[in-house]
């Protein structure tokens, strides 16, 4: 399951929602080819209604700090996630190795982490384990139809 539906179905059942975006913007903010002429993103639309959207720099120190602050406060941290070694298919700046989710997680002070999008065949427990090696909380990996908890 990918994160912006995860983060819309908890949207659509009240939660307050707040999507990252890089300073460009989320990519599916414009329309692809294959999708018939209209004067609305109904892809956009659906995705991400409900929810609140900002523009972070993850590459900065700046950017680092204002996303810790708002996972701090956040009952769960989304995550598209894949596993060590994937850079070159998951661009990092769009996926986070799942190590990586679980370390940001741990420094914000998340109460919850839940990984998504662990796509292409991944292994959802490989995953699991890797964010579990650097946050201690309630971990959920959800690929496909399949999730891994792991945690309290």
């Amino acid at each position: 399951i990918a994160g912006p539906v995860a983060a819309t179905v908890m949207a659509d059942f009240g939660a307050d929602v707040i999507k990252v975006e890089p300073p460009t913007g989320d990519i599916d903010r414009v329309r692809g080819a294959g999708y018939p002429a209209s004067a609305y993103n109904y892809p956009w639309i659906v995705d991400n209604r409900t929810k609140r959207s900002v523009a972070i720099d993850l590459r900065t120190t700046d950017g680092q700090t204002l996303l810790h602050r708002l996972v701090r406060d956040a009952d769960v941290f989304v995550c598209e996630a894949t596993w060590q070694g994937d850079a070159q298919v998951y661009p990092p700046e769009l996926h986070l190795v799942a190590r990586d989710a679980g370390r940001i997680a741990t420094q914000a002070g998340a109460r919850q982490l839940v990984l998504t999008h662990i796509a292409g065949g991944l292994d959802v427990a490989v995953s699991a384990r890797e964010a579990a090696e650097t946050f201690d909380g309630p971990i959920v990996a959800a690929a496909d139809l399949d999730t891994f908890p792991i945690g309290a």
